[in-house]
């Protein structure tokens, strides 16, 4: 678009204040508007326009229908109209001058006032789009001015937004360096200590697996040892049943023989009574003999006599020799009775180690199977004192039976021997 002074470039400059090389339709209508609503140098309002005048002038200037009105589209709309203004005056003037006799001369000041107001309006127009050019300017430079200090302000902003940014990152930079450093202390205490408690958990492992095995063989040991000790205590059962049917057998000929005992006593108290007496009685008969025999002197009847009484003595003598052969032997009999009653008690102790044997006779398999190490240890421990006191027993049992009964182990081995 060239330079010129051409009222059109004037006023499509001043509705182009962004120096684009167009319009768009809603400035031009808004324009329009404005101007022939507003009032002209008389006071008077301008002629109106009615919207669909306006649409008509819109289709001119915008035969594409998109909103943008280009220079040239402008200057054919509005080129066509000024010049006809132009040239209907010249050719009002002319016919008024050739015609000026035979027209009257309404009809002259018609023409004349309309070219005068066609004119008038077009100075109008350019005193008002002048006067729109120069409003656009300085609200374009009021504008400027505004946005250079917006901007300088914005700038400023910006500048201190930037410093504060660069101290914002300097800060995090040290705070993630030192949250790094800090996390990698962490993580290096972390992996030590990892470490340190793997090597200590895993020689707790083979600790506690070398401990396990050693288990597993005492275990073993101690299940073929309850076993041994199960066949052991089957065996004293065995015998103690045998030996508790003695006792009982023994304790009835104990009853019995008491009972004759005391009657056999009863009986050779009598017989020693008896025979005290006879003995009291032969020592008198003899005294008196004695002294019959040294008073008197007859040979005959004191021979008869001592030899009644000889032959009385040797008869009572035998008597009393039996009863003592029977004392004895009822004596003798007693003993047994008294060994019979120790062979009662050592029962009652083998039934005291048979009450220690019991408590084993439970499925070790079955029991460790289920328990926790600490459980397996606590019960190896309690079999460990039962035994123990069962060895204990055992050698006490022993002892007594050597000190007591050695007899019984001769039989034993004599049986065995066999």
């Amino acid at each position: 678009m060239e330079m010129t002074d051409d009222p059109l470039v004037l006023v499509f400059k001043a509705l182009d204040t962004e120096n684009k090389g167009y319009i768009t339709v809603e400035q031009f209508v808004s324009t329009f508007k404005e101007f022939y609503n507003s009032c002209g140098a008389d006071g008077e309002r301008r002629s109106s326009l009615s919207s669909n005048d306006i649409m008509k002038v819109v289709q001119t200037l915008d035969p594409e229908n998109d909103g943008i009105i280009h220079y040239e589209d402008f200057k054919k709309a509005f080129e066509g109209n000024i010049n006809f203004d132009e040239d209907s005056t010249s050719k009002h003037s002319n016919s008024l001058s050739r015609n000026s006799d035979g027209q009257n001369a309404s009809v002259r000041s018609s023409f004349l006032s309309d070219g005068l107001e066609n004119k008038d309006q077009m100075r109008r127009m350019e005193e008002r789009v002048e006067g729109l050019k120069i409003n656009r300017n300085t609200e374009s430079e009021t504008r400027l001015d505004r946005l250079r200090e917006e901007n300088a302000r914005l700038t400023a902003q910006i500048t201190v937004l930037e410093e504060r940014l660069k101290e914002a990152d300097a800060r995090s930079s040290r705070a993630l360096e030192a949250e790094r450093q800090h996390m990698q202390s962490i993580l290096s205490r972390s992996s030590r200590e990892h470490t340190q408690e793997s090597e200590t958990l895993r020689a707790r492992i083979i600790s506690l697996e070398s401990e396990c095995s050693e288990l597993r063989v005492q275990s073993a040991r101690i299940k073929a040892d309850n076993q041994t000790y199960i066949i052991d205590l089957r065996r004293t059962n065995e015998q103690l049943t045998e030996s508790q049917e003695q006792a009982r057998s023994f304790q009835e000929e104990l009853k019995l023989l008491t009972t004759k005992h005391t009657r056999e006593m009863e009986v050779l108290r009598k017989d020693r009574d008896h025979a005290v007496h006879v003995l009291e009685e032969l020592n008198g008969s003899m005294g008196g003999k004695r002294r019959s025999r040294v008073g008197s002197g007859s040979g005959t009847l004191t021979a008869a006599a001592a030899s009644t009484g000889s032959t009385e003595v040797l008869a009572r003598y035998q008597e009393v020799q039996e009863i003592v052969r029977r004392l004895t032997a009822e004596n003798k009999i007693l003993r047994q009775q008294v060994e019979e009653a120790q062979e009662e008690l050592l029962t009652q102790s083998l039934q005291q180690g048979q009450s220690l044997i019991r408590s084993s006779e439970k499925s070790w398999a079955s029991e460790i199977d289920n328990c926790t190490k600490e459980e397996v240890v606590e019960l190896l421990s309690k079999e460990k004192y039962a035994n123990e006191q069962l060895r204990k027993y055992i050698d006490d049992l022993i002892t007594r039976i050597i000190e007591r009964h050695p007899s019984l182990l001769e039989i034993a081995s004599g049986g065995g021997g066999s």
